[in-house]
């Protein structure tokens, strides 16, 4: 396998050239990708819940509203000024040469600096509101001066630079952020912690970067070929911020702010299986990519994905749907066990979905095919906000109907990504069949004995437990050579993690 210095380098004024890499290479960096991915996640939620509870207890909830409103802008307008470049260069057979890189460094600057600009200019007039958010979006230039850097890696699949950077960011913005809150300056501190995390992500994965001295350039013939790619995945991404602030909004007004504060804690509770999806949504993109650009048909891969994904799935959804009626209330207390009904739905429906969506969005967009993904992401919340507000409005399943909605999506995304997959050889059912009702019926009868038992430790023990033994034991009972895999891929991956 090539060192990670090896991934790129600039031979002369022009190209970009990039590592040979075996499709064995691409595997194995693939599923290390994944680990760090996941790990990344996991230490980055553990620095930022440990945060937000120091903070919590210098700040007034009034200044977390604040910052609440600041991070929306934010966050729309990072979406905005990327404009899929990114995706649209990372789907591309040719390795972009610094010039592709300059134009683009150089557009995201000048949107980036533009938005910040506006915003210190509105702020003036607006009061403490506006002026902390003005503060938040001067980060965003310092954000997309990693752009190219982070689109040579992700095309290497080289993730343990980014990973040390997303982590190093945020010890960064904790650090500054509750520093600074102490010595006095309340909500600014965390405002101009923001700033610093961009700044220091952006510093270190400069520091390692195969193109240190690249200037930026509007070249607009560069940028504009890559827009429409480029939209069609932003168009796809708008879909999901509308559709999820929409159900929120809509679940405020239907059903009242406890039903919503429920549902938030669902949302928190599902972090922990999408976690592991993280890497395997980011990794599956460019290892794709690679493996087609080397001429490899990826189908037995995003075969071998949907059954190793499928079996992990499931053996971290079993669990915790099992055992939600009792563990939810006894973890978050009783006030809360409003949100536990929410639970098992939501994890079957990661199930039938997520390993899916993973490896098959991946390929869509490695073969330019983002309009597919877009259909199949507006049918997709078209699905959940229907069936979601038609049972908040009829039932009084409360926080469920949500669940319950992001099931029937998840079946009608399965279907679509799925057909997709199948169209070009991959046997979608035949890789996923046996996990996904193996699950679905352990975890049921696990979910059956926590309901029939009183909401203690003990009973989300034994359900989490003995749902989990059963669908091993079926798992090694019919698809053991399948079980095999997973195992290899997860010690593969363990291993790729230490090296990292």
């Amino acid at each position: 396998m090539p060192h990670p210095n090896d991934l790129t380098a600039i031979t002369d004024e022009e190209t970009i050239v990039e590592s040979d890499l075996s499709a064995g290479d691409v595997r194995s960096m693939a599923l290390e990708g994944v680990a760090v991915i996941g790990l990344r996640g996991v230490v980055i939620r553990m620095l930022g819940f440990a945060g937000n509870i120091a903070l919590a207890r210098l700040l007034a909830p009034k200044d977390f509203g604040i910052l609440a409103f600041g991070q929306v802008f934010v966050t729309f307008a990072s979406f905005m000024a990327d404009a899929g470049l990114v995706a649209g260069l990372m789907s591309r057979r040719e390795p972009p040469d610094d010039r592709d890189l300059s134009s683009a460094l150089g557009f995201q600057l000048l949107v980036t600096t533009v938005v910040a600009a506006l915003g210190a200019v509105i702020a003036i007039p607006f009061g403490q509101i506006a002026e902390v958010t003005a503060v938040m979006l001067a980060a965003l230039p310092f954000g997309v001066l990693r752009t190219p850097t982070t689109l040579l890696f992700e095309r290497g699949l080289q993730y343990s630079q980014l990973a040390y950077a997303e982590v190093a960011e945020v010890v960064a913005y904790v650090t500054w952020s509750v520093a600074t809150v102490l010595l006095g300056a309340g909500v600014w501190g965390v405002a101009t912690g923001v700033v610093v995390r961009s700044a220091v992500g952006s510093a270190l994965l400069l520091r390692r970067s195969p193109v240190r001295h690249l200037r930026p350039r509007l070249e607009w013939s560069r940028v504009r070929g890559l827009l429409g790619f480029g939209a069609r995945i932003q168009a796809t991404g708008l879909v999901g911020l509308v559709r999820d602030q929409g159900l929120n909004l809509a679940t405020a007004a239907i059903a009242g702010l406890p039903v919503l504060g429920f549902w938030g804690l669902v949302q928190r509770i599902m972090l922990m299986p999408l976690t592991f999806f993280e890497g395997l949504w980011r990794v599956s993109f460019p290892a794709i990519a690679r493996l087609s650009r080397g001429g490899t048909d990826p189908a037995q891969d995003i075969e071998r994905a949907l059954s190793m994904g499928t079996i992990a799935t499931g053996a971290i959804v079993v669990a915790l749907g099992a055992s939600a009626p009792a563990s939810v209330p006894v973890v978050f207390g009783s006030r809360w066990a409003g949100a536990a009904d929410a639970v098992p739905p939501c994890c079957l429906a990661l199930l039938i979905s997520g390993p899916i969506a993973a490896p098959g969005v991946g390929y869509l967009y490695a073969h330019g095919r983002a309009g597919r993904v877009l259909v199949a992401t507006t049918l997709y919340s078209i699905a959940w906000v229907g069936v979601a507000l038609l049972l908040l409005a009829l039932t009084s399943l409360g926080a469920a109907s949500l669940g319950w909605g992001w099931l029937a999506a998840s079946i009608v995304d399965a279907l679509l990504i799925g057909s997709a997959l199948a169209a070009v050889g991959v046997r979608v059912i035949r890789s996923t069949a046996v996990p996904v009702l193996a699950a679905a019926l352990t975890g049921g009868a696990g979910l059956a004995f926590a309901l029939s038992a009183p909401a203690t430790i003990w009973t989300a023990l034994a359900a989490a437990a003995g749902s989990s033994a059963i669908y091993a034991s079926v798992l090694l009972a019919l698809v053991p050579r399948s079980v095999r895999q997973a195992i290899w891929a997860g010690k593969r991956a363990l291993r790729g993690l230490r090296r990292s």
